[in-house]
């Protein structure tokens, strides 16, 4: 069985080493696509952000959260350039997509807490403690300006309790308590609408015959020269027919952006040795070659 096949370079990124004592592994940056395709939208507007309606703990709290989830939003999309930011107020202007999105709950809840400690005297003494429980739901969509169509709907709900305090005067406000969750809300909008980088790791198998060819493929690997590690792995396999020189080889073609020769070398692996290693594998870059089917599609509407 032949892996190996002459194959083009790629352009790399982020390629980085890291030794383990049980295995190499080696890490790369892969570019995924938005999560929600927008159908190659070069422009969009953050519509004003609502507020829940009816009673609420404390609105002074409510409308901080909202400016600044709108000005995190605006700043966050200026600052990576990929979309024209129409400004909310602009009439003159109509945006490829509108953002809209609004709290539809925003509850703040003081507890108390009773402590009993035993004193010198071996007596109970009684005191309270105080937290504050911030909960709240975002519904948000995306809409198509030019046939008002609904292109994703979804929600994201947060509950976050502060630090327990002696004095209830002490706790914090309730935005305070919530920021956090309104800059993993702005995260996770921002990997939804646009191409984002994520890091991922790849790990060879380790030698059971103690070959020294085997040693010096996966001290190539160990070095980041992953083309030449490959190459090595591949020969050694042709001749030995030796599982893990074969796996790692497919391993390195994955990383290496080589997924139908990666897909082809494992199914083959796997066909031939019927381990439940190879057939994982096989489904992660079988994974990897959808999403740069994804990539590529959203890439080809820009």
């Amino acid at each position: 069985m032949k892996l190996f096949k002459k194959i083009s370079l790629l352009t790399l990124t982020g390629i980085a080493l890291t030794l383990t004592s049980c295995a190499t592994s080696f890490s790369r940056e892969v570019l995924r696509a938005a999560d929600v395709d927008l159908k190659g939208a070069k422009s969009i507007t953050v519509s004003a952000i609502t507020v829940p309606g009816g009673k609420s703990t404390s609105k002074a709290d409510v409308l901080d959260a909202v400016n600044y989830l709108q000005d995190l939003l605006e700043d966050r999309l200026y600052g990576s350039g990929y979309f024209q930011i129409v400004d909310k107020r602009d009439r003159r202007n109509v945006p490829d997509v509108y953002f809209d999105s609004g709290f539809t709950s925003f509850t703040t809840t003081d507890n108390r807490r009773e402590i009993k400690v035993k004193n010198d005297d071996d007596e109970y003494e009684y005191y309270y403690v105080y937290s504050r429980q911030v909960k709240g739901a975002i519904d948000y969509k995306y809409v198509d300006s030019s046939t008002n169509r609904v292109i994703a709907q979804k929600s994201y709900s947060f509950s976050e309790t502060s630090v327990e305090k002696e004095d209830p005067h002490d706790l914090p406000s309730s935005f305070s308590i919530i920021k956090g969750e309104l800059d993993s809300f702005v995260n996770k909008i921002m990997k939804e609408i646009e191409p984002y980088i994520e890091t991922k790791t790849y790990t060879l198998l380790k030698d059971k015959t103690k070959n020294p060819e085997f040693k010096v493929a996966n001290d190539y690997a160990k070095k980041g020269f992953l083309e030449e590690s490959m190459k090595a792995f591949s020969e050694l396999f042709e001749r030995t027919q030796q599982f893990e020189a074969g796996y790692n080889a497919a391993i390195i073609m994955e990383a290496l952006g080589y997924l139908d020769e990666a897909e082809e070398s494992m199914n083959n692996l796997y066909v031939v040795f019927g381990e439940k290693k190879a057939l994982n594998a096989l489904k992660d870059i079988r994974s990897e070659k959808a999403k740069a089917a994804k990539l590529e599609k959203q890439a080809q509407h820009e």
